[in-house]
């Protein structure tokens, strides 16, 4: 059976340089016996799409320029350094911190210095964030975090971390992007620009 049988070409087109190239993509038109309708309704969805928009996605040209400048640049000092740290630690500490009303419950003295130290970390970089004073990007493939280059990110289901400031400007969060997300919604800050409390570095 011919590979190509059931399927067609369309084209895709990188949102950067324009680049058009061919690929292969299912026609699910053909293809039979959905057991989950909920399923076939998402597969149809996206056929859908394809044929009025085409496939819009970055070559892997594209895809090196956008990483340039997130990479292969000393993290000390910087606000990507800061944000990692803080994303890390919050990881390790997220089971054991505890709001200080119940310290009668619990009167756990480390847990109470964790949760002091987390608020007190959570409002500098919401200090900084409001300096940059837009999201900022931080490339977390392979980055170091929680203070140690022996601990780095190993989940490459996303490349990018985006930390962005809430709409009363008091708290922050964080999203996970792909490269093709990161140009469509950006453009971002990029951290490595910014010393950790927010403020330009020089070299940037």
């Amino acid at each position: 059976m011919d590979e190509t049988e059931g399927s067609k070409k369309v084209f895709r087109t990188c949102i950067l340089c324009g680049d058009t190239g061919q690929e292969l993509v299912p026609d699910f038109r053909e293809v039979e016996g959905f057991e989950d309708p909920a399923q076939e309704q998402l597969v149809r969805e996206f056929e859908r799409e394809v044929e009025e928009t085409g496939l819009r996605g970055l070559c892997e040209a594209c895809v090196q320029k956008v990483e340039a400048p997130f990479k292969d640049r000393p993290h000390k000092g910087t606000l990507a350094e800061a944000l990692l740290r803080f994303h890390g630690r919050f990881l390790t500490d997220l089971g054991e911190m505890i709001d200080p009303d119940v310290r009668e419950v619990l009167p756990d003295t480390s847990v109470l210095i964790d949760h002091s130290r987390f608020m007190r970390d959570e409002a500098e970089v919401v200090e900084a964030l409001r300096r940059v004073g837009k999201p900022v990007a931080v490339y977390v493939i392979g980055a170091p975090y929680w203070g140690g280059d022996d601990e780095v990110y190993d989940d490459d289901t996303a490349a990018f971390m985006v930390f962005g400031l809430n709409e009363t400007q008091d708290s922050f969060g964080y999203v996970n992007f792909g490269h093709f997300e990161l140009i469509e919604q950006g453009p971002f800050a990029n951290a490595l620009d910014y010393a950790s409390d927010g403020s330009p570095l020089a070299s940037s």
